[in-house]
């Protein structure tokens, strides 16, 4: 009976109309337009069928029911009786987070302990009573401050303190996130013993998640970025909380931690949705977390994504147990959808917005415009979007998505046009630091200057940092991004605005785009964010209300079951010896099978059962598995410390290595050790008695030969015409402490006066260089180039004897070096202990000034001598907000 009467208030016509027309009036008031009358009996109609709809247990009903609150709230933001109003729907919805927006009810004090306020102004006694109860009820006390949340975010943190493991799906805007930070926090405090493993999908979010808990959590924490076996004494009481950011690739270090040092309380997986990628990273992470829950049974598991319909399937699935689910389709913030359409023939943009009742049906407006719309649609894109978002978001901070790195930034220097340079003293900082370590010429440099910036992943992490920063604090108005938005970076803005909904060249799956969409609006500082697809032209129209009325939820699918679900998976891509996982994704599969198999028949037959295979097709798999691994000398305790390396390959550079004798892949150390030879000299020594740089570039040609890099290179990156001996000279370059502004300049002298491919002086030139130089780096030089040192290193590790690993322990230790660009022991304590490289450069030169500074603990000191270290602002400001300095 309940559900059929809330049925009705939802399609009910007049609320439904109100709405429509109150969504109109608040849009055409935002444009200077003329609004449309509402009856006064017929809102008053309205807000009583939504208080109805407040007190559904259905998300779209309570969703509709918000929408109403905040746009009454909008409208009449004085009138005392409708933010009442607005105040008790928000409050049956659960939404206690929209209430700090309805000042006149109460003397709000940000300091203030929010279960204290006192409203203004009386409800009525029934009402009184519901709203403080409420209020109460969802408060959570935390430590020694307040929350307010909102009733998913309740229930979370009452989960958590319960002894099961939990699978969240919820909106990106949801502040699933923030109970997770509080829940943590909460128990370091609490607990004199308490261990979390926080796992991220990238290396993008390591400096933000592990800064976001510095800022939170007190010094006696330990927070890692990176799990470096032996580097830390576990034993001293400082050490007693530990919390470790790692991706999934830093995950294997732990697993395979040699003293059992580090032992977790809490596992938290974020974006638990990249489980479904096949380009390999999906595959990986379902190893990883099989792998955690075995190696830590006793440790909570938390899984956390947005829009996943079956989530405890999902984690079932992972991990082979149960869990209790977290779900909400309900977000804090409502959206308005709106098509921009060019008008050439009334010269104007034609803005339609979504009718809350059909999204079929449009609220249709006119923006009359100062420039040739027809002129500027033919001409480019970026000259039409910075036009646009001008005309529709002038002064309003905005995202604007990209499908690709050129586009962001091309399209981000178009929007130059017509802006005046405004940047503040926070800006200039950056902009100096760019000039000193990037280029000058380096255009974002031109961007900031206009409160303009793009974001994408060949920024170095310390720039991408501060472009986060500044735009989450305001002093960046329009920031030009790429997919970086979908994988979760965390950067909602008021608006966001896009022309083209791909990633690169494919289109956004529905999943995709309801993940980018929702990065428009925050609670934060506003009851609503705007989605504007810019459409050139009808079959664009025609897509965007596909997009806009799609389901955004789906059912997330191991990327390893999609490949056993193949009908051609076991008759020919599994019988295909020579399948290349740069070509075919079904090679990752693949490869983890190869490792189930090396585990043990029974491993591997009890992994196929739960992947509800029938008894014959594991048998053809198991027989074909054998007849190829029969061979394999390698133990499996050395295969399993890269699972995502195919057994196959890693076992031939073992023979390799048996072969030729271990002399030839170790690094010797010698007296020509820093020596410059040239290459028409090598062959007048032998391998041993050669430099660091040709030990080390020789060895990565030989670790070509075996695992394909530079074909890695070219089709997973699709980075070309790199050849092995430029990586071996980047790789060289990023081991010895060389900073970006040197690599860069080195790189840029290279192609304009040896190559003479480029013009040093020339602006587009130089910043195809400095992204092409930061491209490497992210992708062939910390990751795959790492990925297959430490395959060497593995084996090597395995092979030697006690005394040959002290004589060659550089070898053993690069692809820790390698990862995070330094040969030194004092930088590598630095960047593990979450410091950006580029900061712990200008901390070891300050260091190293020291008198006896061998004999200190870097840390220490700087926590003493950060104050006084002649750093630039943005270094200091970077320490401060990590605690390192006070």
């Amino acid at each position: 009976m309940k559900d059929s009467l809330y049925e009705q208030a939802y399609h009910h016509a007049i609320f439904n109309k109100v709405l429509d027309t109150m969504l109109y009036n608040y849009i055409v008031k935002n444009f200077n337009g003329t609004s449309k009358e509402i009856e006064i009996n017929e809102l008053k109609k309205a807000g009583w069928v939504a208080s109805i709809l407040a007190d559904s247990n259905t998300d779209i009903h309570k969703q509709r029911a918000q929408i109403f609150a905040s746009l009454l709230y909008l409208l009449y933001s004085d009138d005392v009786n409708c933010n009442k109003l607005s105040y008790v729907i928000f409050s049956r919805t659960g939404n206690l987070l929209a209430t700090k927006f309805l000042s006149v009810l109460y003397d709000y004090d940000s300091e203030q302990n929010p279960s204290h306020i006192q409203f203004k102004h009386e409800f009525g006694t029934v009402l009184d009573f519901e709203v403080g109860f409420k209020r109460n009820e969802n408060t959570i006390d935390l430590n020694n401050e307040s929350i307010i949340t909102t009733d998913f975010q309740k229930k979370l943190w009452e989960n958590l303190f319960e002894p099961n493991h939990i699978s969240i799906s919820a909106p990106t805007s949801s502040g699933k996130s923030f109970i997770i930070q509080s829940y943590i926090k909460y128990k370091f405090n609490k607990l004199e013993k308490f261990n979390v493993l926080y796992i991220i999908p990238s290396k993008a979010l390591l400096n933000q998640v592990s800064e976001q808990f510095r800022r939170i959590l007190s010094k006696d924490i330990l927070i890692k970025t990176a799990f470096i076996n032996n580097q830390v004494n576990y034993d001293n009481p400082k050490y007693d909380k530990v919390m470790y950011v790692l991706t999934p690739e830093r995950c294997l270090n732990l697993l395979n931690q040699k003293n059992d040092s580090f032992s977790p309380d809490f596992i938290f997986i974020d974006e638990i949705q990249n489980i479904e990628d096949e380009e390999g990273r999906g595959v990986l992470l379902e190893y990883v977390l099989g792998d955690l829950s075995k190696t830590w049974p006793k440790a909570t598991i938390v899984t956390a994504g947005p829009n996943i319909s079956n989530s405890e399937v999902l984690f079932s699935n992972i991990f082979n147990k149960e869990c209790v689910e977290n779900e909400t389709s309900l977000s804090p913030v409502f959206q308005i959808k709106a098509i921009v359409s060019p008008n050439f023939a009334g010269n104007h943009l034609d803005l339609r917005v979504a009718s809350l009742q059909k999204t079929s049906q449009r609220l249709n407006i006119s923006l009359p415009v100062d420039f040739n719309v027809k002129q500027e649609t033919e001409s480019n894109l970026g000259a039409l979007l910075s036009k646009v978002v001008k005309r529709i978001a002038d002064g309003e901070q905005s995202i604007i998505y990209s499908p690709r790195t050129d586009f962001a930034e091309k399209w981000a220097l178009e929007h130059l046009n017509n802006l005046e340079s405004k940047a503040s003293n926070t800006l200039r900082e950056l902009i100096e630091y760019l000039k000193e370590e990037i280029h000058p010429k380096y255009f974002l440099v031109k961007c900031l200057e206009h409160r303009v910036a793009f974001h994408h992943s060949k920024l170095p992490e310390l720039v991408r940092k501060e472009i986060e920063s500044l735009f989450d604090s305001g002093e960046i108005s329009y920031l030009y991004c790429t997919s970086t938005l979908i994988q979760g970076v965390n950067l909602p803005a008021k608006n966001l605005f896009l022309i083209s909904p791909r990633k690169r060249s494919e289109k956004l799956s529905p999943f995709e785009f309801g993940n980018l969409i929702g990065r428009a609006g925050r609670i934060k500082d506003s009851l609503y964010g705007s989605i504007y697809y810019v459409a050139k032209d009808n079959s664009d129209e025609v897509l965007a209300e596909k997009y806009f009325s799609e389901n955004y939820q789906k059912e997330v699918v191991l990327a390893t079951s999609k490949s056993l679900k193949k009908d051609n998976f076991i008759e020919t891509e599994l019988k295909d010896r020579t399948l290349d996982t740069n070509k075919n994704k079904s090679g990752y599969t693949i490869t983890l099978l190869k490792h189930k198999y090396l585990s043990g028949k029974n491993e591997l037959g009890t992994y196929l059962n739960n992947k509800n295979l029938d008894q014959s097709q594991i048998a053809m798999i198991i027989d074909e598995l054998e007849s190829q691994l029969v061979n394999i000398e390698l133990p499996f305790e050395v295969l399993k410390l890269n699972p995502s390396v195919d057994p196959l390959l890693q076992n031939k550079l073992y023979q390799n290595i048996k072969e030729e004798g271990i002399i030839k892949w170790v690094i010797s150390p010698n007296p020509n050790f820093h020596k410059r030879i040239r290459k028409l000299d090598l062959e007048k020594y032998e391998f041993n008695d050669l430099s660091f740089y040709w030990q080390f570039s020789i060895l990565c040609k030989k670790i070509n030969e075996i695992f394909g890099i530079t074909k890695e290179t070219f089709f997973k990156h699709n980075i070309s015409n790199l050849y092995i001996g430029n990586i071996s000279h980047f790789g060289f370059r990023w081991l010895h402490n060389r900073s970006y502004r040197e690599i860069i300049e080195e790189d840029i002298n290279y192609y304009a006066n040896v190559r003479e491919e480029i013009n040093a002086e020339n602006e587009t030139d130089i910043n195809k260089r400095i992204n092409d130089v930061m491209n490497i780096h992210s992708k062939v030089i910390t990751f795959t180039l790492v990925k297959y040192f430490k395959v060497l290193a593995d084996i090597l590790a395995y092979s030697l004897s006690d005394e040959e690993k002290e004589k060659y322990k550089l070898i053993l230790s690069l692809p820790v070096m390698l990862e995070l660009g330094t040969m030194e022991p004092i930088m590598i304590q630095l960047i593990s202990s979450g410091i950006n490289r580029s900061v712990a450069l200008k901390i070891y030169n300050e260091f190293e000034k020291e008198q006896n500074y061998l004999e200190m603990d870097v840390i220490e000191w700087l926590y003493k001598k950060g104050t006084t270290l002649q750093l630039k602002p943005i270094y200091i400001k970077y320490l401060k907000e990590l605690g390192y300095i006070h």
